[in-house]
């Protein structure tokens, strides 16, 4: 079948938090934006984690966003919708608490604003590039099994899994799944008794790594467990189902309670990364360097789980913060190729600081801003 061809300004592969940070960006700069997402909904490991924290926003204070623009304006907005989105103290540093729907709310709601610039194309599954010398051409993707030509100028790859850095040819680097950092599988649990002030301490003493957060509705949790890289969503639901039935056994607010909720999938926090013009290192983040074209703040500890030790942190000093340059977003090799999220090109360990959500919706309208530049070359 002769595939549809579909011209646009800037393709955005990955409807993540990075990926509509991104396609946001570049829609509302006047750019021609397609987005392209392999599920068949939007938030990326956002909302397939279960996740209710925006990480990275803040430092050690939470009076403003370390980072102005989308990051800011979606705070903004989120604390005026409802009383439980807000700060809240993690560790030595500041997250935002939220409440997914509200926060999908807001993204749908910008994609209908931007909808004259803005198509979003769910179930797309990537298989082919072509491109000339140090540029791509043409993305070759089915939509429900439909097969469509993409003819971008510049391309941003939000992913997650570096898809388009793969196909494209371009250089990246990559740790084996045995030296990754551990996945998260999360599961909503209800029917919960009794007070739930302990279960952030129980839940963990009996789940090697897992961690346990109380929902609005005082009768339910999730449970994250923390899980070998490449893991299997079946049998990690299996899993999940007999942790759960120990839970019910030693736990008295767990006698009754049961999974209402499965993560769709296993997400990970570590895959491929881009080789960009620059290489962001540990080093960097602990120093709280600066760059002259740093375009993305962050005072994230370098977090990292591994499955000897679990979760382990270090962080900056107390107000610092360090800065992430445009050269991490931008392909050595491939002149019209772009990453943002978890994709940027960052070492293992200083990935484990840049990974976080707050600081990939950062990163993903600075990828948006430079494309519509980028545009202007072709």
């Amino acid at each position: 079948m002769q595939p549809e061809t579909i011209p646009c300004d800037v393709l955005v592969a990955g409807a993540g938090v990075s990926g509509l940070a991104a396609a946001i960006a570049a829609s509302e700069r006047g750019a021609k934006t397609l987005l392209i997402e392999k599920n068949d909904y939007i938030g990326g490991t956002v909302i397939a984690g279960m996740h209710r924290y925006l990480c990275g926003l803040y430092g050690t204070a939470p009076s403003k966003t370390l980072n102005a623009g989308l990051s800011r304006a979606l705070v903004s907005v989120l604390t005026k919708r409802n009383a439980v989105n807000g700060p809240v103290r993690l560790g030595k540093v500041y997250g935002f608490r939220f409440r997914p729907k509200d926060l999908l709310c807001e993204f749908n709601a910008r994609i209908q604003m931007n909808k004259k610039n803005l198509k979003v194309l769910l179930e797309t599954q990537l298989y082919a590039i072509t491109k000339e010398k140090e540029r791509i051409l043409a993305l070759y993707a089915t939509v429900n099994n439909t097969p469509v030509c993409i003819e971008p100028k510049v391309v941003i790859d939000a992913s997650g899994d570096g898809a388009i850095i793969m196909l494209s040819g371009a250089k990246y680097q990559v740790r084996p799944p045995s030296g990754r950092q551990l996945a998260g599988f999360s599961f909503r649990v209800a029917g919960i008794k009794g007070g739930r002030e302990m279960l952030a301490i129980k839940v963990p003493y009996h789940v090697r790594f897992a961690t346990c957060m109380p929902l609005e509705k005082k009768n339910e949790c999730i449970i994250r467990m923390n899980v070998p890289s490449g893991a299997d969503t079946g049998e990690i639901q299996n899993e999940a189902k007999r942790q759960m039935h120990r839970l019910c056994r030693v736990l008295p607010e767990f006698n009754h309670a049961y999974i209402a909720e499965f993560s769709p999938s296993v997400t990970e926090r570590e895959g491929l990364r881009l080789q960009g013009e620059y290489t962001l290192t540990a080093k960097d983040v602990l120093s709280a360097r600066h760059f002259e074209d740093g375009v993305v703040k962050s005072a994230w500890p370098i977090e990292l789980w591994t499955a000897e030790r679990g979760p382990q942190y270090r962080y900056l000093e107390p107000g610092a913060h360090y800065e992430i340059p445009l050269r991490c977003l931008k392909s050595k090799q491939i002149n019209n190729l772009l990453a943002c999220g978890r994709c940027i090109s960052a070492t293992h360990e200083a990935l484990g600081s840049v990974r976080v959500a707050g600081t990939c919706i950062s990163l993903g309208e600075q990828a948006g801003i430079t494309a519509v530049k980028l545009c202007e070359s072709y």
